[in-house]
């Protein structure tokens, strides 16, 4: 099960660009959104803020540089980071300030009216962003969800009853190990490591369940399939495929950086966890397509 496991993630690394092209399409939608509307607010910006100091003299060359200085000084090495800064309040008024600054020259005067001007274009801002995020996240689901599709019918295709018997199944078994979590962790907190590992095996279980009712009840005996080797098999090679992922993840962002890193990650995790969740189904199919030519 372990080499079969491994086999299918390399085989299935085919389908890198489809979770990719996914996640860059989200991305190109959000940015539909955010940059009309970011420029358009900031346009706003310097119009009223010239209006309300009475400048008709405004270099919006200076506006624009400083906002492109101030994006440019951002730790793009460090994308995390440098996309915190965005959803952060206190970096951009400091930036929208010195922009205005920048603008119109000296506004203390009417301090007060161009802090409530920057407020309201930041509050404008953020659901500009959030957009784009959600796109993004969107373009991510897609294409996993696309990958997924392309994956099954390589390793474990199945009939539309019995995948809504697995969805049905996984939705179950996933509120109720949330559920008993949650439930440990309020009567002793270090169960969390004894979750962990309840969950690995039960997880375990009801995979090669749901693997067996889709793919081995015709062909081959129960106990072949739902054992604890099976199990321990399973959840070596599951971790062994996200480990996989996680490596190359972390010697993409090394040897190029982690921005970089992100994008190429979202393709080599998505594969990783579609995988992951068809392993059992995989290990089943073969299992039983031998024993019909035996």
């Amino acid at each position: 099960m372990i080499k079969q496991g491994l086999k299918n993630y390399i085989i299935n690394l085919k389908y890198f660009f489809t979770p990719l092209g996914a996640f860059f399409l989200g991305i190109i939608v959000g940015l539909s959104i955010l940059l009309p509307g970011t420029i358009s607010l900031l346009n706003n910006l310097g119009v009223e803020a010239g209006r309300l100091l009475n400048n008709t003299n405004l270099d919006f060359p200076a506006f624009e540089k400083t906002l492109v200085d101030a994006l440019s000084k951002l730790d793009w090495q460090n994308a995390n980071e440098a996309i915190k800064s965005l959803f952060n309040y206190d970096w951009l008024t400091s930036t929208l300030n010195a922009a205005l600054y920048a603008l119109a020259g000296d506004f203390s005067s009417s301090t007060s009216e161009i802090t409530q001007l920057v407020d309201q274009t930041i509050h404008s801002f953020v659901p500009l962003l959030v957009w784009f995020v959600f796109f993004s996240l969107l373009g991510i689901f897609v294409g996993f969800m696309l990958t997924k599709f392309l994956v099954r019918k390589e390793i474990a295709q199945r009939s539309l009853v019995k995948m809504i018997f697995q969805v049905v199944v996984d939705s179950l078994l996933s509120v109720t190990l949330i559920a008993f979590v949650l439930w440990l962790l309020t009567i002793w907190q270090p169960s969390v490591y004894l979750s962990a590992l309840v969950a690995i095996i039960v997880y375990g279980f009801v995979s090669l369940i749901e693997a067996y009712v889709a793919q081995g009840t015709k062909t081959t005996k129960f106990k072949k399939i739902v054992n604890l080797k099976n199990v321990g098999n399973l959840a070596i090679s599951n971790l062994l495929i996200l480990l996989i992922g996680l490596a190359l993840v972390s010697l993409i962002s090394f040897l190029i950086n982690q921005f970089v890193g992100i994008f190429v990650g979202v393709s080599f995790l998505e594969i990783s966890f579609v995988v992951i969740s068809l392993n059992a189904e995989a290990y089943v199919k073969a299992v039983a397509s031998k024993e019909i030519t035996a």
